[in-house]
């Protein structure tokens, strides 16, 4: 399943979405 969403989304999306994530991970703590 993994590897249909890289397909389905550029990787630009995808590498801003991680960053986001780490943000709010940092923020949390």
């Amino acid at each position: 399943m993994g590897l249909v969403l890289y397909e389905l989304f550029p990787l630009e999306i995808v590498m801003k979405i991680l960053l986001e994530v780490r943000q709010k991970g940092e923020d949390e703590e």
